[in-house]
């Protein structure tokens, strides 16, 4: 198959395949600026530009919208869940549950997917949706996850609730095959809220379970999903989804607490802002990031003597941060693909 001129954005989008079948699609776009909507999850599509990635690099997308590789249009994108794939850890209070990390083939063909089996009558898992906020009222609060079952359970639940109250409550009988589910409420107060699995309501059962995805606001077959590990993710102007992860130019709204410890390494795609409450004296290394990404780092010196914050040979910066106790100092830095270079540091506030 093939397509035509756009002039809307400015590119030129041509889908050409090999194949009969659609998930060996082909996107190209001479200036990056373009819309595709897929119709579900059941589709993986390559992407090529020529201009904002380099030449002949392609990446898997599983996304129903990809919004543009050039700037967004506008939106916000999120995922209020945390670990969104991984319900092994704490932030999925487990009552009565046990869970088995990357056991089984998820939706997008990657073994990622987990087991939750239930140990007692409505055994179940559930976590603090936004991070433990308090939601202002008239907040919709709309989280999915995908589910399925090799034997049959009558009664999985999934339930949205603050405290004792139920705010939402979806009772379903999940399949052999994938199947996405959604579940949604209105705040009629600032409220918290929690959102819960349970294999079966009345009775023990095992599940598979993979994606949980939270936004606020109602979602829809065009809302991406985004994974995230040890921090929520929003994004304001909206620069890429690719592989369930966030290549979008600006994380907005996180900053991530680095450990004090004698060696950190920051994973740069968490957040653009780091906080450090160094005790010690450190070396801080960094993998990941995107080229012009800034990132500042934050650092309340806790130490008796003043602590020296050494960065690694990918950074360029202009020597150790020696501190002052009780007082803090921030440091910018800038991503050129290769090193992070220094743009400022402010010592002593």
């Amino acid at each position: 198959m093939s397509g035509s001129d756009s002039d809307t954005y400015g590119g030129r989008i041509l889908l050409s395949s090999s194949k009969t079948s659609a998930t060996d699609l082909i996107l190209e776009a001479a200036k990056g600026d373009l819309l595709l909507s897929a119709n579900s999850y059941g589709k993986k599509i390559k992407l090529q530009t020529n201009t904002c990635i380099e030449n002949g690099k392609y990446l898997d997308i599983w996304s129903s919208k990809l919004f543009t590789l050039a700037g967004g249009f506008g939106s916000k994108i999120e995922n209020n869940i945390r670990y969104s794939e991984d319900f092994t850890k704490p932030t999925w209070v487990k009552n009565n549950a046990i869970v088995e990390e990357d056991s089984v083939m998820a939706p997008d063909g990657a073994k990622t997917a987990d087991t939750i089996t239930s140990t007692r009558n409505g055994g179940n898992i559930y976590q603090h949706i936004a991070e433990n906020n308090e939601l202002p009222a008239g907040t919709i609060v709309s989280v999915s996850i995908w589910i399925r079952a090799e034997n049959e359970i009558s009664d999985t639940n999934l339930k949205l609730f603050s405290g004792s109250i139920t705010l939402a409550d979806l009772t379903l009988v999940p399949t052999k095959v994938w199947k996405k589910y959604s579940i949604s409420a209105t705040l009629s107060k600032n409220d918290e809220v929690y959102f819960m699995v349970r294999p079966s309501k009345s009775n023990v059962g095992t599940i598979y379970v993979w994606g949980a995805h939270a936004v606020l606001g109602s979602e829809s077959d065009e809302t991406p999903y985004l994974k995230t590990l040890e921090q929520t993710i929003s994004i304001s102007n909206p620069a890429l989804i690719g592989s369930n992860t966030v290549f979008g130019r600006r994380i907005s709204g996180t900053i991530v607490k680095l450990p004090s410890e004698t060696i950190i390494s920051v994973n740069m795609d968490t957040a653009n802002v780091f906080s450090l409450s160094a005790k010690l004296d450190c070396l801080i290394d960094a993998y990941n990031g995107i080229p012009g990404q800034k990132v500042t780092f934050i650092i309340n010196d806790d130490s008796m003597t003043g602590s020296r914050v050494t960065f690694a040979k990918n950074f360029k910066s202009r020597g150790v941060l020696v501190g002052t106790p009780n007082k803090t100092a921030t440091i910018e830095f800038v991503y050129d693909g290769n090193s992070w270079y220094e743009v400022s540091r402010v010592l002593g506030l």
